[in-house]
């Protein structure tokens, strides 16, 4: 089985950034490594998410945006979710964040109300280009 995964990563393109091939241990820590991030990044998203709206081109650069309420104290988002006005704000903002080609990477918020936002702007922009 090392023989085989050995074989894979000969196979793989050259390290362009250090102009050297890749071996196993290089290619196996690489992946590691990248792991490590994406589950770092996870986290921290996740720590933010309560309150925030978190929206970014990758989630390497990302941003966090969150509204307050009359206590002058932030509203979770499960909150925003659970009041009326305050959802339509939240899809009100979230779509202008999608069609100014933002990713919106909360878990809280249910998948298919940011889908429909996606569908809608994707829909919208379709029209617009017939014009």
């Amino acid at each position: 089985m090392l023989e085989v995964a050995e074989n894979y990563v000969k196979q793989l393109p050259k390290d362009t950034e250090n102009d050297q091939n890749i071996n196993l241990e290089l290619y196996v820590s690489r992946l590691i490594y990248e792991n490590l991030i994406e589950v770092e990044l996870n986290k921290t998203l996740r720590k933010h998410e309560k309150d925030h709206v978190i929206y970014g081109k990758t989630k390497l650069d990302t941003e966090r945006m969150y509204y307050i309420g009359s206590q002058k104290i932030k509203i979770s988002i499960d909150k925003l979710l659970s009041i009326p006005q305050y959802k339509e704000k939240l899809i009100k903002d979230m779509t202008g964040l999608i069609k100014e080609g933002f990713t919106i990477f909360n878990t809280n918020i249910p998948k298919e109300l940011i889908d429909s936002i996606y569908t809608i702007n994707k829909k919208s922009n379709n029209e617009n280009k017939k014009q």
